[in-house]
């Protein structure tokens, strides 16, 4: 049966509120309710589905350490695995960093001393926060390059979910496996376990997810299938700002966790990695990227990102 996967980016990034970012955006408070990461663990306890939460470090440059480390530990105590996320433009910002970029400075916008720095920070602040050895990473908004592929390796990171065929086709050299998601190994120590669906479920057509959950399930080799969601996720979003909750999104929600509960076999990144320490081969530990005859030198990574 296919694996799937729900994830929860955790981020208060301060244009999706007028104010109170980290109430709003994580903990969702409006109206003398909440209707974030506490309500969503809700949801999920009562269909029994364990999810993988990547809190957003750099909320401890905007909020403090303090702010970020409740939100951790408050998840870890509903039984979910907490991983790291990071938006490196607030970092950029924050740090005063002058890089001659304009607008967000995504990482796939930093060269490789900058990523390391970055990467570093990220997986030395879970680990004093939490007590945790990093594990899986996000980049903010799936931006990244082959330095972050490379500092995520060297910080400790074991899982990477940031590619999407789709999303990098035209960016990169995608083909044979790669093309339809299934994951794959930069090296013998980091997984690239690809999102197959995101932005919000929530919002869109049903027909829609299912028809994204279908292409997994038919066209991967080893079906996996990876959805990205947020902790403002159940709020309705009014231009640039989520103003409310969304009875309409919660509902949605409950029939997600349904459908995965029916139709697959649900695990966590974490769970994920052992299982393929004692279990089948992934994808990419076999040529699952076309080979480039002029670049028979490079390994197979660097020529999936055109060199």
């Amino acid at each position: 049966m296919i694996k799937s996967f729900i994830s929860f980016d955790i981020e208060s990034l301060p244009g999706r509120a007028d104010s109170k970012h980290v109430d709003r955006l994580i903990w969702g408070r409006f109206d003398g309710g909440e209707y974030g990461i506490a309500r969503i663990c809700d949801i999920l306890q009562q269909h029994r589905l364990q999810a993988s939460f990547m809190l957003d470090l750099a909320g401890c440059e905007l909020y403090g350490d303090a702010a970020m480390q409740a939100v951790g530990e408050y998840v870890l105590s509903r039984g979910h695995e907490l991983h790291v996320h990071l938006h490196s433009e607030w970092l950029v910002r924050r740090w005063g960093m002058e890089l001659g970029l304009s607008g967000p400075v995504g990482m796939d916008r930093l060269d490789a001393e900058q990523n390391q720095r970055f990467m570093d920070y990220a997986a030395n602040k879970h680990r004093k926060l939490f007590g945790l050895e990093p594990c899986a990473f996000r980049a903010g908004g799936f931006l990244f390059n082959e330095h972050t592929v490379q500092a995520a390796e060297q910080a400790g990171f074991s899982l990477l979910s940031n590619f999407n065929a789709e999303r990098h086709g035209n960016q990169w050299q995608v083909t044979g496996a790669l093309a339809h998601n299934d994951y794959f190994y930069w090296s013998d120590r980091l997984l690239e376990l690809p999102v197959d669906y995101s932005p919000e479920p929530l919002t869109s057509d049903w027909n829609i997810y299912e028809g994204w959950f279908d292409r997994a399930r038919f066209r991967k080799q080893y079906p996996t299938f990876n959805l990205t969601l947020h902790s403002w996720s159940l709020l309705e979003r009014q231009g640039e700002h989520f103003v409310r909750f969304a009875p309409e999104h919660e509902a949605r929600l409950h029939k997600i966790c349904e459908h995965l509960t029916s139709h697959t076999t649900q695990t966590t990144y974490g769970q994920f990695l052992q299982q393929q320490d004692t279990s089948q081969p992934a994808v990419s530990r076999t040529s699952t990227v076309e080979s480039d005859s002029t670049s028979q030198s490079m390994p197979w990574w660097r020529r999936l990102l055109g060199g």
